[in-house]
């Protein structure tokens, strides 16, 4: 029986994303879920504006420890980018060719909970380099504190 070790690759920083901007009051939210951050062209501070060669709260590192009803404000500075009537499409892009081992996606879980109605998204799809991941339903943990769901992707080499 034989231990091997295995590096732990370092996390890949896209040089940006493109992706349609998010909503929250202008359609009944409690505050704005903008990403409000975001470097690249695009408004926002505008309902599903298109934002594109840019970085912003998706990638900046900040991590929420707290539910969005303590964390968010009506001028859209919190850190949630928050999406209710549409499934968002984001794409990643990256300097280079990359091979992407896992990808772990930050939430917050109210389990429903308030006027938000938050909660765990009900799957996930990935697309790289033309091939597609779709993780099924996901499971809604009963904690209601922000969760990560982490997806790691297995690549089987031919024997």
């Amino acid at each position: 029986m034989g231990v091997s070790n295995v590096a732990n690759a370092a996390a890949i920083s896209p040089i940006s994303y493109d992706m349609l901007n998010r909503n929250g009051q202008a359609i009944g939210g409690s505050f704005n879920y903008w990403d409000k951050n975001y470097t690249g062209s695009g408004n926002t501070t505008q309902h599903n504006a298109p934002l594109s060669g840019g970085l912003g709260d998706l990638t900046d590192g900040v991590i929420a420890t707290d539910n969005w009803l303590n964390v968010e404000n009506v001028a859209g500075e919190g850190p949630y980018v928050g999406w209710l009537s549409l499934d968002p499409t984001i794409t990643f892009n990256f300097a280079n060719i990359v091979n992407i081992d896992s990808v772990t996606i930050y939430v917050d879980d109210y389990n429903g909970v308030g006027a938000g109605n938050v909660r765990v998204p009900h799957s996930v799809n990935l697309s790289m380099g033309g091939a597609s991941f779709s993780s099924g339903t996901l499971v809604d943990p009963p904690s209601s504190a922000p969760t990560s769901l982490l997806f790691i992707f297995i690549k089987i080499k031919p024997s």
